[in-house]
């Protein structure tokens, strides 16, 4: 999802895919910015059940830094994650979330 107001638009390029705990694992969102200058975005997740959050390792995310957009510009963003094989066998779904924020420049007052 993105922030409401943000010039953003930000989804994943697949709803679902299928993972196997003990491999790394790999799955892309696109973002969007829909305004006529450059923004830098950054992303929170959410993890759900919160149970299975102790079970996944992020290897490579875009959450980990800010994203500077072009105006105008889309691109994939990756993330790449470990299902650990412990993860509890009532845990057979796992949603992924990311929520883009438009993150605000503070005013240097020099």
């Amino acid at each position: 999802s993105t922030q409401a107001g943000a010039p953003l638009e930000f989804q994943p390029l697949n709803d679902i895919i299928d993972v196997s705990t003990g491999r790394i694992q790999e799955t892309q969102f696109i973002a969007s910015n829909l305004s006529k200058s450059a923004v830098t975005a950054i992303a929170t997740p959410d993890i759900r059940p919160a149970e299975a959050g102790r079970y996944i390792r992020k290897i490579e995310c875009f959450c980990f830094n800010d994203q500077l957009f072009a105006a105008g510009e889309e691109r994939k963003l990756n993330v790449r994650f470990y299902v650990d094989p412990e993860l509890p066998a009532h845990i057979d779904n796992i949603t992924l979330a990311y929520t883009l924020f438009e993150k605000q420049q503070v005013a240097s007052n020099q």
